[in-house]
């Protein structure tokens, strides 16, 4: 079907869109114009498949999709359009409003990617439980609410990253562009708890706690503590893999959680950003998308971030490839160690 013949975006296309605190909110429309450029072969791919490719169209390919609110509005989305190619122009579907439909037309999408800003006040490593000042407290929690995340370089000296004990529990695969959540990569990325944190580990939870403890925020311990359900997990991404931008499903996130990185970035692996991003502004005409991205330096580098389903910040991981060193295709390229998970 010619594009000109594509009708404009309706709200009566589906029964949902996309959750209207989310990256995608008010976005319907540009997507729907995007499908409408594919032809009625491609929709024999999967939901999830079809969708993506228009909203890689619209340079929103990046975030995920795979929770039920958005995998409501991709199939709403991927069957109206289905439909209106199978039926030249005319849309089948109907979210049962007895309302009037109301068509929009696509929005502008404006996303500015900037490097997150290193924090001032003298906020890096090595941390240290017994240096901790409200000034750096103060700092860490400036750039949480301007930007979203801080990064603390050299955290944990290279030297002090002793290895992490062999773990015989279940590696928990989760990437997957089929579900809409990202790539797996070679191997597939995967990810486990930490039953055995080793001493570095659990001295780098006791200074974050006390890094925390000058906010009074509703998931932390009335003392100021970190919410006793809480866990580390060790995140190991393969060549090509990548974690589109989400909030993690579960009801007992922390306010904040961080990333430790542990290989060693170049030569071990390149690419494989972390970032964290939000929508700005959403109008009739405009969606401004503002992503911050930390490039990791070295081992021991920390990131602190907003988690909370409330704070309106997303986060996900860029494309990891391959670094200076020769890999195995077995080898993962990029491991870092998720802190202040809730448990779950």
């Amino acid at each position: 079907m010619g594009t000109q013949d594509w009708p404009e975006w309706s709200d009566s296309f589906i029964k949902a869109g996309f959750p209207k605190t989310s990256l995608l909110a008010n976005t319907e429309p540009a997507v729907w114009q995007a499908l409408g450029r594919l032809n009625l072969k491609d929709f024999n791919a999967g939901k999830q498949v079809v969708v993506r490719q228009a909203l890689d169209a619209i340079g929103l390919g990046w975030v995920a999709t795979n929770t039920t609110p958005f995998r409501i509005a991709v199939g709403g989305l991927f069957d109206a359009a289905r439909d209106c190619h199978r039926l030249e122009g005319s849309v089948s579907g109907s979210n049962g409003s007895s309302n009037e439909p109301t068509s929009r037309s696509a929005p502008s999408i404006q996303i500015d990617r900037h490097s997150l800003p290193e924090a001032d006040d003298g906020l890096s490593g090595p941390l240290d439980d017994n240096a901790i000042t409200s000034t750096h407290q103060s700092a860490l929690w400036s750039q949480l609410e301007h930007y979203g995340a801080c990064v603390i370089r050299n955290a944990v000296p290279d030297a002090t990253l002793s290895p992490l004990p062999d773990s015989q529990q279940a590696k928990i695969t989760k990437l997957a562009h089929t579900v809409g959540n990202g790539v797996a990569g070679c191997p597939p990325s995967d990810y486990m708890d930490l039953s055995k944190p080793p001493d570095w580990h659990n001295a780098l939870v006791r200074t974050l706690e006390r890094l925390l403890v000058s906010r009074q925020e509703p998931n932390l311990h009335p003392l100021g503590h970190m919410p006793l359900t809480r866990k580390s997990i060790l995140l190991r991404a393969g060549e090509g893999a990548e974690n589109w931008a989400h909030q993690d499903n579960n009801s007992e996130n922390p306010p904040v959680q961080a990333v430790l990185m542990l290989s060693e970035p170049q030569k071990d692996f390149t690419g494989g950003e972390f970032y964290v991003a939000r929508q700005t502004r959403a109008t009739d005409g405009t969606i401004d998308i503002q992503r911050f991205e930390v490039t990791f330096a070295a081992p021991g580098d920390l990131v602190i971030f907003k988690a909370g389903k409330d704070s309106g910040w997303w986060h996900g991981m860029l494309p990891v490839k391959a670094g200076t060193l020769p890999k195995q295709k077995q080898d993962y390229l990029r491991e870092a160690v998720g802190l202040l998970q809730p448990l779950g």
